[in-house]
């Protein structure tokens, strides 16, 4: 069974993930020309700008609890 530190570890580890997925996507839209991957790679990076809220909830919630 996991502990409620496991989680908070796990979701810790996400949101690192899906921070750095947004500096990523960020410094590399503006050198991407062909206009159907920027479409798609903003469309990413939008997902990724909104599962970096929902880490921060999680994680605000577990901190909650203590």
């Amino acid at each position: 069974m996991f502990t409620k530190e496991d989680y908070q570890s796990y979701f810790s580890i996400i949101d690192a993930k899906e921070r750095e997925m947004v500096r990523f996507l960020s410094q590399a839209l503006p050198r991407i020309n062909d206009a159907r991957v920027r479409k798609v790679l903003e469309a990413i990076l939008k997902d990724e700008n909104r599962h970096c809220k929902l880490a921060k909830q999680l994680s605000s919630c577990l901190d909650l609890e203590k």
